[in-house]
C-alpha cells in the first residue's frame, strides 16, 4: 500500500484525507480473509509512483478459459501499473497466455462482470466501446454494454452473488440487460467478492445475505472507500486451468 494512495484518482467522490496506516490494516485483513477461504494470495509490491496500484482488479481479467487479458486503464496515470501486473502474472509460468489490450483502447477490469457466460461491461468514463468490441473478439464471448448512473465502475453498482442473483445499489445501474429472470437484491453496500465457497461482503450487507442462505465473511474497508475502492477492486481471482 503506497503512501501516495492519498493522491489516488477520484471521479465521483470529493477528496478526503486517507489514513494510510488504516488503509494498510484493511488491506492486510482483506488478504487474510482470502487466505482463510483457502486461496493462495500473491502480493504485488506497492509502487509509490502509482497511487492506485492496490486496485489491481482494473488491470487484469481471468475468465476461467482462454487467455488472460492485461487491461489498459482509462486513467492515463494508471497505465504504468501494467508492467508490475504483467510481470507477476508471467512469473506464474502456468501456461496461460497473457494478451495485452492494444494501446489505442482503454478498459478497466472493474467495469467487467462475468455473469451466466456473458460479459457485462459498464459504459463508464474509463472503458470505451471499441474496447468492448475488442474484448468480444478476443475472448469469443458475448459482450453487453450496461449504462451506469454516478458510479465509477459497473462493479461499484452491481456484483454477482451466484448464477441467478445480483446484488445492486439502488438506481446505480440499468439492470435491464441482465434479463427478467434474475433475482436482484438491493443494498448500497453492493460490492461483494464471489469466492469458491463463500462471499466476501461489507458488514452492512452481510446480515441480509446470510438470512438468504449465503455463506458470508464480512469485511469493512472504510478507509480504502475514500479512494473509491470496493472489495472487488483489491484482487483478481485467477482460475486453476489444470
Amino acid at each position: 500500500m503506497p503512501v501516495s494512495l492519498v493522491d489516488c484518482q477520484l471521479t465521483w467522490q470529493e477528496r478526503a484525507p486517507i489514513d494510510v496506516a488504516s488503509a494498510r490494516a484493511e488491506h492486510r485483513a482483506y488478504r487474510q480473509a482470502l487466505a482463510d477461504a483457502g486461496l493462495e494470495v500473491i502480493v504485488i509490491a506497492a509502487d509509490e509512483d502509482t497511487p492506485d496500484c492496490p486496485f489491481v482488479e482494473d488491470l487484469l481479467l481471468d475468465l476461467g478459459d482462454g487467455p488472460r487479458i492485461l487491461c489498459r486503464p482509462g486513467a492515463a496515470a494508471r497505465q504504468p501499473e501494467q508492467l508490475a501486473v504483467a510481470q507477476a502474472v508471467r512469473a506464474l509460468d502456468d501456461g496461460v497466455e497473457l494478451v495485452p489490450m492494444p494501446s489505442d483502447l482503454t478498459l478497466d477490469g472493474g467495469d467487467v462482470l462475468l455473469f451466466r457466460d456473458r460479459l457485462y461491461v459498464g459504459r463508464s468514463t474509463r472503458s470505451t466501446e471499441d474496447a468492448m468490441h475488442w474484448l468480444a473478439r478476443t475472448t469469443g464471448r458475448s459482450v453487453v454494454g450496461v449504462e451506469l448512473h454516478d458510479v465509477l465502475h459497473l462493479k461499484t453498482g452491481v456484483t454477482a452473488l451466484d448464477d441467478d442473483t445480483l446484488l445492486a445499489a439502488p438506481g446505480a445501474v440499468d439492470l435491464t440487460p441482465f434479463g427478467p429472470d434474475v433475482t436482484v437484491l438491493e443494498h448500497p453496500a453492493c460490492n461483494a467478492v464471489r469466492l469458491p465457497d463463500r462471499l466476501l461482503a461489507d458488514p452492512e450487507a452481510a446480515l441480509g445475505l446470510r438470512e438468504r442462505g449465503f455463506e458470508v465473511t464480512s469485511l469493512a474497508i472504510p478507509e480504502l472507500a475514500r479512494a473509491e475502492a470496493g472489495l472487488t477492486c483489491l484482487s483478481v481471482l485467477l482460475h486453476n486451468r489444470t
